[in-house]
């Protein structure tokens, strides 16, 4: 079976360490299929057929437009190549730019001076971000240090004006290290009161874990509700921890309708809060994503088995 790769990543070979091989190395942390030349080229291939059958085979195309880019060839055949499959409107082509300039840009190539870019001044985290917004527009993505985690739908029902829907997100952390104090934001319709709003939520690191019954009290989430100055009353969700290559399901619905939310994955850390025992029950210190005036902090609660 033919492979097929979600991302050709097309570079000169001055831009590999500093920018080529991080954004390639992000991605493919993320989960995506990525045509690298060193993962993919073996001794004794065909240059041009590879790349040609790379560029062939992914969804989207890269590229890191440099000085370096422009002073050789190889780099300018795959940016014809990608130009090529755009002749009938099919947009595949996501420009970076590193070291250069618009006016640079518009000396060399006019057409890609007017497209919106990722910029690798912004940091390797804020480019690797904007391509997986684009690639990946199903779901809320963050990057750090080259680590990511998605959210996904970003966009739920939770009632419909008869009764409350019950609806899934998961929170995925495709990459091989845990990630720590995952915040979700929820934003609800306007008017719609944040208490009306129930989270239920699987708990996985056991030691944070009481079970009551049919109810269990999962304390590695916890939740609160801020009041927001543009927004007003939204609830975060705040997860403890998400071990390598784990998901996480939430289930969000309304008692009052009709009402949906937008979600979004707003932060995580690569270092773990420090557990802590008060009265012999463990704790862990936080503070809120966003400023606003805390309404409510509460532990959401998850089915028993």
């Amino acid at each position: 079976m033919t492979e097929l790769y979600d991302v050709f990543i097309s570079h000169a070979g001055p831009d590999k360490d500093q920018v080529a091989r991080p954004i390639a190395d992000a991605m493919k942390a993320a989960g995506l299929a990525v045509w690298f030349d060193e993962d993919i080229l073996q001794i004794g291939d065909s240059l041009r057929r590879a790349i040609d059958a790379g560029l062939a085979r992914s969804r989207w195309g890269v590229v890191i437009l440099s000085p370096s880019f422009f002073e050789r060839e190889w780099p300018q055949n795959e940016l014809d190549g990608l130009f090529s499959r755009e002749v009938n409107g099919e947009r595949v082509l996501l420009p970076v730019w590193h070291e250069i300039s618009r006016e640079y840009l518009s000396e060399r190539s006019p057409m890609l001076a007017d497209r919106v870019a990722a910029r690798t001044s912004e940091g390797i985290d804020a480019v690797v971000e904007m391509l997986l917004r684009k690639v990946r527009p199903d779901r809320s993505l963050r990057t750090i240090q080259g680590k990511s985690a998605s959210l996904t739908p970003t966009h739920l029902t939770l009632h419909n004006g008869t009764n409350p829907v019950i609806t899934p997100a998961i929170i995925h952390n495709p990459g091989t290290v845990p990630l720590y104090s995952l915040w979700i934001k929820i934003v609800p319709n306007p008017q719609l009161p944040a208490e009306q709003i129930d989270i239920e939520t699987g708990a996985r690191t056991t030691a944070l874990e009481v079970d009551s019954g049919l109810l269990s009290l999962s304390r590695d989430a916890i939740r609160l509700d801020l009041i927001l100055p543009t927004v007003g009353e939204t609830p975060f969700l705040l997860l403890h921890t998400l071990r390598p290559s784990e998901s996480r399901e939430m289930l969000l619905s309304s008692r009052q309708g009709p009402a949906t939310a937008d979600l979004a994955l707003v932060r995580f850390s690569l270092e773990p809060e420090t557990l802590q025992l008060h009265d012999g029950k463990p704790m862990f210190a936080f503070s809120p994503p966003e400023s606003g005036k805390l309404k409510r902090i509460s532990v959401p609660l998850r089915r028993g088995a």
